[in-house]
């Protein structure tokens, strides 16, 4: 009998980046296993985006239903929730989720939290972050009957909170292979970064690399496209045309479906820099497109590819090592080492394997059977 799921999105929109595909393909493939229902706020739920994933049976809330329900059990998401087998929360700063998960306490429903990165104090409004962890946030992590990591190193964000011994397991996000293209197209003498322009991303540090790496008698272009929170694209030209860069430093706006894969296809590399990435997509994107990333050794992307591609991954915080990594892809033959990375990618990141271990996650929980270990995964 297929257990029905109540899968509660952080949001289901292309703006969102990252977690919104992560979330849409995890979900398309838990569909297959189950009886799946995607909960999300009213004004966070794009329903063409969802579609092109196969997502079709949605129920949404308005902000302040999950209090209501809290407080009428009347209110239908009391009925919505009593009837699931298991309730999926993913993200952690949104106060509704406190009632969500007290809704799914007071009818017994076990829920498994995927934060996604979220569990991490840090970067933005830091003192909001501590007073919501202090007053809901814990209760949120503590009462959770799994909490799913994307990595070992993600678990680092978990120190802080109260969690069950075992209550953690390791399960990295899917990644779906590309449209066919034309996988000998020639590279374009350019670096590239694409996501977020925020301080997060660490991009000052990387123009300060590159510039590093062309005073080594590099050449060639850094584009920065995605974006822009906070002002923070006026920050990177700022460092750039302090350095004497700035026609080498180009900024462009976010770029998705086959703009997105063209810039990633045509790039000599993908840098993403990111601090405390507990996965990153965009890495293992870039490999599937047949295009190296380099990546820091403080991240959950390095922690799954340091033994395939050990070239590409440069010491944190470092701006020599990550020169010596800019210079040393443009040497780099790529050949057996990226195809091995590919099909490494291709198989433990696959979103049917993927939905699988997250389907069995919850039949442990509904059965009391310990779920099978997450393999392929290359911890540092």
């Amino acid at each position: 009998m297929k257990l029905k799921i109540l899968f509660s999105s952080s949001g289901l929109r292309g703006i969102y980046g990252g977690p919104a595909f992560s979330e849409s393909l995890l979900c398309a493939g838990l569909q297959s296993l189950g009886d799946v229902t995607v909960l999300c706020e009213e004004n966070h739920l794009d329903e063409a985006f969802a579609k092109k994933f196969g997502l079709t049976k949605f129920v949404t809330y308005r902000r302040f239903d999950p209090l209501l329900a809290w407080l009428f059990p009347f209110h239908s998401l009391n009925r919505l929730i009593a009837e699931a087998d298991v309730f999926h929360l993913n993200g952690h700063w949104k106060w509704e989720n406190f009632f969500l998960t007290r809704l799914c306490q007071r009818y017994s429903v076990p829920y498994v939290l995927h934060p996604r990165g979220m569990l991490l104090v840090g970067h933005n409004k830091v003192l909001v972050k501590k007073l919501f962890n202090l007053v809901l946030g814990n209760v949120i992590v503590s009462g959770a009957a799994r909490v799913i990591a994307l990595s070992h190193f993600e678990k680092r964000h978990f120190r802080p909170y109260h969690l069950r011994p075992g209550a953690v397991e390791v399960i990295p996000n899917p990644i779906a292979a590309p449209d066919a293209h034309d996988e000998t197209s020639k590279k374009e003498p350019y670096f590239l970064f694409i996501g977020r322009i925020e301080r997060r991303k660490n991009l000052i540090f990387l123009v300060d690399a590159f510039y590093r790496y062309l005073k080594w008698g590099g050449d060639g272009a850094l584009l920065c496209v995605g974006p822009v929170e906070r002002g923070y694209d006026k920050d990177v030209k700022a460092h750039a045309e302090m350095l004497g860069i700035s026609e080498r430093v180009i900024l462009k706006p976010a770029a998705f479906g086959t703009e997105k894969a063209n810039y990633i296809r045509s790039a000599r590399a993908v840098i993403y820099p990111a601090l405390e990435e507990p996965f990153g997509r965009v890495p293992f994107e870039a490999i599937i497109a047949g295009t190296l990333p380099i990546i820091p050794d403080a991240s959950g992307s390095a922690e799954y590819l340091r033994a395939l591609l050990p070239q590409c991954v440069y010491q944190a915080e470092s701006v020599d090592s990550l020169a010596a990594a800019l210079e040393a892809v443009t040497r780099f033959r790529q050949g057996d080492a990226l195809k091995a990375a590919q099909n490494w990618v291709r198989s433990e990141l696959d979103p049917t394997h993927n939905a699988n271990l997250v389907y069995e996650l919850y039949d442990a929980l509904v059965s009391g059977h310990p779920p099978r270990k997450q393999k392929g995964a290359l911890p540092g």
